[in-house]
């Protein structure tokens, strides 16, 4: 990990699927993040101006996603959801 980087254990799913330990890893917190979740990461991209774009997996296509908070310290971004201590200020 650079300086800066910022690293926390959490929960995430991926559309129906159960609840799996996995690790938000934020190189640029509130920028760009990465959920290290099986079997394929998903990062993340914000530039700014309220558009947000995901990916998953190394090679995936970049896709606009519109976050929304689903219940307390809960967050979806299309269907991935992350639950914790989200690293995102």
């Amino acid at each position: 990990m650079t300086a800066g980087t910022v690293s926390r254990s959490m929960e995430c799913r991926s559309g129906r699927q159960p609840w799996v330990v996995c690790r938000m890893v934020a190189s640029s917190p509130g920028e760009r993040w990465v959920l290290e979740m099986d079997p394929l990461p998903v990062a993340f991209r914000h530039d700014g101006s309220g558009r947000m774009q995901m990916r998953q997996g190394e090679r995936g296509p970049w896709t606009s996603v519109e976050p929304r908070w689903v219940g307390e310290r809960t967050l979806c971004w299309g269907s991935v959801c992350a639950r914790g201590d989200l690293a995102l200020d």
